[in-house]
């Protein structure tokens, strides 16, 4: 789906990114040069480790930016499946759009006060209610709408992960906190697919 390979492309972009980025500025954390006893095999090592963690810790900027619009993607998706999902859907729906809403509204809080960009991108609306309007050979909205959310909460608690280990306190904060709701999300889903297809 468009915005499922969207969010993995620029997740992926950005993890490719950081370890050439430290490597080619020198960024180490082996031991002192002046300590050194000459073991390199173990200071590669310790770099190796290093370069792992780094890979891990998305930047601020790209955080708001994913996020923000994984957001306005879920409460786009909720509103298409309210409008053109089944009555069964509707209580899902609604506590997508409702949280995933919340969840932005606090996440420009922090923004704000950094001065990072959140994403507004209009096209992110049409975008995902086209997707879910392209409905696939012998597959319900409902079924097409559920899919794309079991994708879209597994990118989501990815990315949230990786943001809590971010060097800037409040974003990892946020993130952390917010972990539990997003795996409760996807739980939800998860079960939700199952009832799907226990009834078939």
């Amino acid at each position: 789906m468009q915005r499922h390979l969207l969010i993995t492309a620029v997740i992926a972009s950005v993890a490719s990114f950081s370890a050439p980025a430290a490597l080619s500025q020198g960024l180490t954390t082996g031991p002192d040069p002046e300590r050194q006893t000459g073991n390199d095999e173990q200071s590669a090592v310790e770099r190796l480790f290093e370069d792992e963690n780094e890979r891990d810790m998305i930047p601020p900027s790209e955080f708001v930016e994913i996020a923000s619009a994984n957001h306005i993607a879920q409460v786009a998706a909720a509103n298409a499946a309210l409008e053109d999902g089944s009555r069964e859907l509707h209580g899902y729906a609604n506590e997508m759009s409702e949280g995933f809403a919340e969840l932005n509204a606090e996440l420009a809080v922090i923004a704000n006060r950094y001065d990072l960009e959140m994403s507004d991108d209009p096209s992110l609306v049409d975008s995902i209610q086209n997707v879910l309007l392209e409905i696939r050979e012998g597959e319900s909205f409902d079924d097409a709408y559920i899919s794309h959310q079991i994708d879209a909460h597994e990118e989501a608690i990815e990315l949230y992960r990786d943001a809590s280990r971010s060097a800037n306190q409040d974003i990892a904060t946020f993130a952390s906190d917010k972990l539990p709701q997003l795996q409760g999300y996807l739980q939800m889903t998860n079960a939700l697919h199952e009832d799907r297809k226990s009834v078939v």
